[in-house]
């Protein structure tokens, strides 16, 4: 009872089995396509699945709800995140598909990306992994690759800056780096990076937020309970 079985009923064949709630599972219910499925349990985890392949796809927290599609589609129901405190948050279901799959190369298939940020404008994308890597939307060609920055010892994660010209990089090592991005004359289709500027900090940033006019910029480290705000322009910082 703890398994959902997904059948081919004119076929009569079993197509999947849906695994992942620890307790009896009590409703089920289609998307008006058959593509999507919703199910709860007593585990008090409703979950979104794809039955083909038997994927699932998210998972919701509420001990009580009321989970079942629209007729059209656009709603998923309803989930109550805390019993008995008088709110309800109602679902509204937007599939999409994945279009593209990032594995082009060896370096990909060896190492796990471990950060993502697509640019301002939504045309390129950069992702860390042993290096940065910077790639063209959606077609996933590579722009740009940049080997670990000696000052950072190891990419951690990026950011585009809001003007989408400069990628800021972070690494296990205090401080950061700002890289321009240009086209490079030399090779068309792709980017030319650097040089960079190091914005100098005592510790090893986690954490980052850009203010909008992309000057300004507040980092932090939780480990050891410290933050600065630092000037992008000038690579200053300041204790809070």
């Amino acid at each position: 009872f703890e398994r959902i079985q997904f059948w081919d009923v004119q076929a009569a064949t079993l197509v999947s089995i849906l695994q992942g709630h620890a307790q009896l599972d009590t409703t089920l219910s289609f998307d008006p396509t058959g593509t999507w499925l919703l199910s709860d349990s007593w585990d008090g985890t409703p979950r979104l699945w794809q039955p083909s392949p038997a994927r699932e796809w998210m998972r919701f927290f509420s001990g009580l709800n009321q989970l079942r599609f629209s007729k059209n589609g656009r709603y998923a129901g309803v989930i109550y995140p805390e019993a008995g405190a008088g709110q309800a948050q109602l679902l509204e279901f937007i599939p999409s598909e994945v279009y593209h799959t990032f594995v082009g190369s060896l370096l990909d298939s060896e190492y796990s990306f471990s950060w993502a940020d697509v640019s301002p404008d939504g045309r390129m994308l950069a992702l860390v992994s042993k290096e940065v890597s910077i790639r063209e939307l959606p077609s996933g060609r590579e722009l740009a690759s940049l080997p670990t920055p000696p000052a950072l010892k190891y990419p951690r994660w990026l950011k585009f800056h809001p003007n989408g010209k400069e990628l800021i990089v972070s690494g296990f090592e205090p401080g950061l780096e700002i890289w321009p991005l240009g086209r490079d004359a030399s090779a068309p289709g792709r980017i030319r990076l650097g040089p960079p500027r190091h914005v100098s900090l005592p510790f090893v940033p986690c954490e980052i937020s850009l203010a909008r006019d992309g000057r300004t910029m507040a980092a932090s480290a939780p480990d050891s309970a410290e933050a600065r705000i630092a000037d992008l322009y000038t690579g200053t910082a300041r204790e809070l």
